[in-house]
């Protein structure tokens, strides 16, 4: 498989791929590998090769910096907030010391800009900007406001909302300078489109990438503090930056969040007796300011949206973010007699079908359907009604199921699976 198919699947319109087997040696396609099996839920395989090029000394600094990035995140969405945010500032150390012309941090750096990170943009004799020498300055720019927003959602699933604030400021200022920075090396980054740079001038993709992930946690801080115009502006932000890079593992995270801030404010207006005006179902959710002012949609308009997210997410092989929308929904779904469930071997969820092994490999490449289709099946009635909060709640469960089957020891302790061995 060659980098750019990786890249797609990391990346672009099909993060469902398989990605395995391909006797990679690449510093940069292994990161990239990992990033689309993290993102497919197989978290045991990206955490091999994540801990292979940590471990490997010919893996460049900038490259250490993002796998730092990437497993730290795997991490964090299994609940390890404490355990990433240890990764997520030695990435950061590292990439500072890549832009500072320095092979590796002095001293235990790590440890430091995880708790106070005093990280700004390189700057030439005069002051000013300069521009990015090539594919390891790319790399490193984008590793490093990676890293902030990765320490922002650190601080934020620890509870320190003045620390997430502090950190998504930093990560912003970051990720505006190298989405703009010039690069004074083209013929060199056109070989790796998609890791740190497309060749463009003042287009580093890595860090709109970031402003991306940037706009997810400001959306979920905002949440947490319960000002729910500033989360739906920033997971509005999010969805059109993500329209903009032609990810749609980036667009479906993107459209989650969209959807749980709707579905959120339906849910308070409901319990508070308001009326359900239903304008808000139709619009443009990528229309920041209409996705900032226009009235809430009904609960049962959000609850369809956060559906069809788990939908959009099976279809493409993104089993953590199905969960996160089938979670949501069915937190968010008022208690009633449950409709009929079909008569599902919940037990073999994660089983090919008859007369395949199942492994990611056995998919031809370029594929976009998911590995395992059960998932998809637990989204449907019997009766063909909507599904109710324990319909949801039983997909969510038995796709968790999935996602832990998948993860290596640490992750399953995180989730309070059982581990063997």
């Amino acid at each position: 498989m060659g980098y750019r198919l990786v890249s797609e699947a990391a990346f672009g319109s099909r993060p469902g791929v398989s990605v395995h087997g391909d006797g990679r040696t690449d510093p940069a396609v292994r990161w990239t590998a990992a990033v689309a099996l993290g993102g497919q839920g197989r978290f045991a395989a990206a955490a091999a090769l994540l801990e292979g090029l940590l471990r490997d000394p010919r893996t460049p600094p900038e490259i250490r910096a993002h796998a730092f990035v990437a497993r730290a995140s795997h991490l964090r969405q299994r609940g390890g907030h404490a355990a990433a945010e240890r990764l997520d500032g030695a990435a950061a150390a590292l990439a500072t010391a890549v832009l500072r012309g320095r092979d590796r941090p002095g001293g235990p750096a790590g440890e430091t800009v995880a708790a106070t990170p005093a990280l700004l943009p390189p700057t030439g004799p005069d002051g000013t900007p300069r521009g990015l020498s090539g594919v390891a300055e790319a790399d490193a720019l984008s590793a490093l406001a990676d890293a902030l927003v990765g320490l922002a959602a650190d601080a934020l699933g620890q509870g320190s909302f003045p620390r997430a604030t502090a950190l998504l400021a930093r990560a912003e200022a970051l990720a505006i300078t190298g989405a703009r920075r010039p690069l004074t090396s083209d013929d060199e980054v056109i070989r790796r489109p998609l890791s740190g740079s497309d060749g463009r001038a003042g287009a580093v993709p890595g860090c709109r990438r970031s402003l991306v992930r940037l706009g997810w946690v400001r959306a979920e801080l905002a949440l947490a503090q319960g000002d729910l115009r500033a989360a739906r502006r920033a997971a509005a932000q999010a969805l059109v930056g993500a329209d903009a890079l032609g990810s749609l593992r980036h667009r479906i995270k993107s459209a989650l969040l969209v959807g749980v801030v709707d579905a959120v404010a339906a849910a308070q207006a409901s319990a508070a007796g308001a009326p359900a005006t239903g304008a808000g179902a139709r619009r443009d959710p990528g229309d920041q300011d209409v996705a900032a002012e226009a009235p809430h949609p009904t609960l049962a308009a959000a609850l369809g949206t956060l559906d069809a997210v788990a939908r959009d997410a099976v279809a493409a092989g993104l089993l953590p973010l199905a969960w996160a929308a089938l979670k949501a929904a069915a937190d968010l779904t008022p208690v009633t007699p449950a409709s009929p469930l079909e008569v599902i071997d919940t037990a073999g969820v994660g089983r090919p079908p008859s007369g395949g092994s199942g492994r990611p490999s056995d998919r031809p490449n370029g594929s976009v359907h998911p590995h395992d289709r059960r998932p998809e099946w637990l989204l449907r009635s019997t009766n063909g009604a909507p599904n109710d909060a324990a319909r949801r709640r039983h997909a969510a469960d038995v796709t968790l199921s999935v996602i832990r089957a998948r993860s290596e020891g640490v992750g399953r302790r995180l989730m309070g699976g059982v581990v063997h061995g």
